[in-house]
C-alpha cells in the first residue's frame, strides 16, 4: 500500500513539475526524497552513531557535513547517502518521525542564518533555510509544524556544537 501511495504521489508530483507549477530547486528535493522512500537501501551508510555517519562522507564530497542524531526530539537519524542536485554531489541526511521520512540535502554556504521557510506541494512539505554555515533542504510528507519542529530540533544540535 505504501508503493502505491508513493506512486500515486510521484505521479501527483511529475504532473506538476511537467506543467511547470513548481520550482525547478523545489523538484529536485522532491526527486531527492522520492529516491530515499521509493529505494530498497533508502541510505549508503545506515546508522544513528553520527560518528559512524559523518566520516563517512570524507572523500565522497568536498567538505564535512553537520551530523546529528536527533532521537530526543523525535527524529531519530537513520543515516546518509549522496545525491546530486543542479549537478553537484551533496550530502543527504535521512532521518525518521514515526513511519515517515525526512531527506535532508546541505551543503556549505556563506551568509546568515535564515528562518525556516516551510511550504506545502503536491503531498510534500519542504523546507528550506540556512544554519551554521549549511544551506538546508529538507522534504517529507510530515505536517508542516513537524517540519519546523525538525529544522528547530537540527539548529539546536548544530548550535550545541559550537
Amino acid at each position: 500500500m505504501l508503493r502505491f501511495h508513493l506512486l500515486a504521489v510521484g505521479i501527483g508530483w511529475a504532473g506538476g513539475a511537467l506543467t511547470g507549477r513548481s520550482g525547478a530547486g523545489e523538484d529536485a528535493f522532491v526527486a531527492t526524497y522520492l529516491r530515499v522512500v521509493s529505494s530498497e537501501r533508502a541510505v549508503d551508510v545506515a546508522s544513528t552513531d553520527r560518528h559512524t555517519v559523518k566520516p563517512w562522507f570524507a572523500g565522497r564530497i568536498d567538505y564535512s557535513p553537520p551530523v546529528h542524531d536527533l532521537t530526543s526530539a523525535g527524529f531519530p537519524l537513520e543515516g546518509g547517502r549522496i545525491d546530486v542536485v543542479a549537478g553537484r554531489k551533496v550530502s543527504v541526511l535521512v532521518y525518521r518521525r514515526n513511519q515517515h521520512r525526512i531527506a535532508l540535502s546541505l551543503w556549505p554556504a556563506s551568509g546568515a542564518n535564515t528562518t525556516a521557510n516551510v511550504i506545502q506541494r503536491d503531498g510534500f512539505v519542504l523546507v528550506d533555510w540556512r544554519h551554521g554555515g549549511f544551506e538546508m533542504h529538507a522534504v517529507s510528507d510530515l505536517a508542516p509544524s513537524e517540519m519546523t519542529a525538525f529544522a528547530t530540533a537540527l539548529d539546536r544540535a548544530i548550535d550545541s556544537d559550537r
